[in-house]
């Protein structure tokens, strides 16, 4: 947790991490799968309305948009 993030949580997994933060309340945390639950929407740190903060990092870098990710699964 940080004053900016609040509540957030980093998955790592081959390619890179994705980053979420604001979170309410944790979910499965550890080793996880597709479809875990890993966090719950909220407001926590430096954020004035509910809504899931989502980084993509790839090779571990800066973060970039994954909305082009997000629109092919979804």
């Amino acid at each position: 947790s940080s004053e900016l993030g609040g509540l957030e949580v980093r998955i790592q997994g081959e390619d890179g991490y994705v980053y979420n933060a604001h979170l309410a309340s944790y979910g499965q945390l550890g080793y996880v799968r597709t479809g875990a639950v890993i966090g719950y929407v909220g407001s926590t740190g430096d954020a004035t309305a509910p809504h899931d903060h989502l980084e993509w990092h790839p090779g571990n870098g800066a973060a970039v948009d994954p909305n082009p990710l997000l629109a092919v699964v979804c």
